[in-house]
């Protein structure tokens, strides 16, 4: 059964590349859908219920990882922050010390095999091809 990706980024060009990926390069493991603001993302997730959040750290109108804490801790989805900002590093590190637990990071910019490793480890899924593979031997 293919995976739902919600990915959430405000710069169209990220967004739309990161859906072909998903959509494209896992074969029919994976299902992407985009958004690039967050409060179409909130609509999407009051409709469907992604199996994966992958959330751009830096999106206009939200504060800090107020979204991605939302997300996780209100909604129990999984999430993974992508994001090329230097200063994400402390600000995770400023949660832990408030006793928040931390998110997984994919940097931007990522090479496509690597996105497809960091999710399937998340989610706890193999590549199909590997599990195709695996079941003909």
């Amino acid at each position: 059964m293919r995976k739902l990706i919600l990915i959430i980024d405000d710069e169209e060009v990220i967004a739309t590349t990161l859906e072909f990926i998903f959509n494209r390069k896992s074969g029919d493991e994976f299902l992407a859908v985009r958004a690039t603001n967050l409060a179409k993302a909130f609509v999407i997730t009051s409709a469907i219920t992604p199996d994966l959040v992958l959330l751009d750290v830096c999106m206009p109108g939200a504060r800090g990882l107020d979204a991605a804490i939302e997300f996780r801790d209100e909604l129990g989805l999984k999430v993974l922050l992508i994001t090329g900002w230097p200063g994400v590093t402390q600000l995770l590190l400023d949660l832990e010390a408030q006793g928040i637990p931390p998110f997984p990071v994919l940097p931007k910019p990522s090479q496509p095999e690597e996105m497809l490793k960091k999710i399937r480890e998340l989610l706890g899924t193999e590549p199909l091809a590997a599990s195709a593979g695996a079941e003909q031997q």
